[in-house]
């Protein structure tokens, strides 16, 4: 492997450089957002915890304990008068802008075949569901490959003989991208390290004022939204006392299931692969470490959330992407006969990944159709409002009940357009009845002789 960029081959004068690039990148974006779109028309409903959380809590910036950029999206996207299927696209159109960004990455880093060769094997099924979701992952890998890629253009990691052209427009842009990064996820903060370690500039010191920002917020006292009572960072307190080897260890073995049946275990495999065979190729050991520090946290993420879920597998296996495209880069120029077999399993990546997405969705539309009928119901009488006795007992360790969907769904309010019961569970049985004797009707779950059950809408009577 050479330790600078491949070479591009010569091009026609009247061609741009900016024109050529934006091919495989166009693809990259036209794949992601088409993709991202046809999955938000086939479930237009927002589902998942804490995206519940962030829509109940659209009209704030600051939320639990999260940090800002995603709900600043949400934040902005309602004040306009979005809903949730607008907020979805939006959030869907800055990940695969991102991913765009990434091509460009790819081609600093491998060349034009290694650009066309992640503009394609980006598209995993759990990426391409949760860019277009109310999750950070999207955001934060859409921030991350604007910043790499604006730093490899820069000329960050070539000689010192080649740098001394370098834009600090590019670098300073760099800079300010993965400053972002430390308020998108608490990741960020290790991106940002190892960030300031590959570029070896005092100047890096500006990348810095993200969590600047972010420890005068809290220097400050400023409290986050909770739109329930439900607490998400309570997932780390008392976890000594919890923590059992046994389980941490089954919970890792059911993610590697899950990876195994969405394809993203082999592709981490490969990328990791890849990574120690392009280690000298210019990006290559930033984006490595990063993803080795990613799988750490992973780990740590499932002792927090004590279960495994599909989500866990976006940030290593779309990481690992960037490695791997640059070694099948090496591949496919060195032999032209293996192109057929290559480009075959790069469009059967694709479908299997939209596949995997699709087949999500269909799992999340039955795990809350109850509450889509109940909303239905609700909705029917929208001056009314409702005291709501919701299922319970499901998410991680039981913790959620159906007020979360039905608030994170629509526009109802807990305390405005309806009661949850559980909710208000600490006030006496005196402030309980006056609340519940202004409401017009009870939404109540009602289990049957099976274990499933249903909601039952009841009006008070006249």
């Amino acid at each position: 492997m050479t330790t600078d960029a491949p070479a591009v081959a010569p091009r026609p004068a009247e061609t741009s450089r900016w024109a050529l690039l934006a091919q495989p990148a166009l693809l990259a974006l036209t794949l992601g957002l088409l993709s991202r779109v046809w999955l938000i028309d086939k479930f237009p409903n927002n589902y998942s915890f804490d995206a519940w959380q962030r829509w109940a809590g659209r009209d704030h910036v600051l939320v639990q304990d999260w940090l800002p950029v995603v709900q600043a999206i949400i934040y902005v996207v309602a004040k306009l008068g979005g809903g949730v299927q607008v907020t979805r696209m939006v959030l869907a159109t800055v990940t695969s802008v991102g991913t765009a960004a990434g091509v460009w990455a790819a081609e600093s880093m491998g060349g034009r075949s290694a650009a066309w060769i992640f503009a394609v094997a980006s598209m995993f099924g759990p990426f391409v569901l949760g860019g277009a979701l109310m999750y950070q992952e999207g955001t934060f890998l859409a921030v991350f490959f604007i910043g790499l890629a604006l730093a490899l253009r820069a000329g960050v990691g070539l000689s010192a003989v080649r740098l001394r052209g370098r834009p600090a427009g590019l670098l300073f842009a760099a800079d300010l991208c993965f400053g972002l990064l430390t308020l998108v996820r608490y990741e960020g903060w290790v991106v940002l390290v190892l960030y300031a370690a590959w570029r070896r500039d005092w100047r890096v010191s500006r990348a810095f004022w993200g969590l600047a920002v972010w420890g005068a917020v809290k220097a400050v006292g400023v409290k986050g939204y909770y739109p329930s009572p439900m607490d998400y960072f309570a997932d780390w307190r008392g976890i000594s006392e919890r923590f059992d080897l046994h389980d941490a260890v089954q919970e890792t073995l059911n993610l590697g299931d899950l990876l195994l049946r969405s394809g993203g275990l082999g592709m981490l495999v490969l990328g990791l692969a890849a990574a120690g065979m392009c280690w000298r190729q210019r990006g290559i050991p930033l984006v490595t470490a990063v993803l080795l520090a990613q799988c750490g946290i992973t780990l740590v993420w499932i002792v927090g959330l004590e279960t495994a879920t599909l989500r866990m597998s976006v940030l290593p296996v779309v990481l690992s992407v960037l490695p791997l495209s640059v070694a099948a880069s090496e591949v496919w120029q060195r032999f032209p006969k293996l192109r057929p077999a290559m480009s075959a399993a790069l469009i059967g990546w694709a479908v299997l990944g939209m596949y995997v997405a699709a087949d999500q969705v269909a799992r999340e539309r039955w795990r809350v159709k109850a509450e889509v009928v109940a909303i239905g119901r609700m909705h029917a009488c929208p001056e009314c409002r409702w005291w709501v006795e919701p299922r319970r007992g499901f998410g991680p360790r039981d913790r959620h009940d159906g007020c979360e969907i039905l608030q994170g769904m629509t526009r109802l309010r807990h305390g405005e357009e309806f009661w949850c019961a559980p909710w208000i569970e600490d006030l006496s049985d005196e402030e309980q009845a006056a609340r519940q004797s202004q409401t017009d009707g009870t939404v109540r779950w009602s289990k049957d002789g099976n274990g499933a059950g249903r909601y039952v809408v009841e009006f008070k009577p006249e």
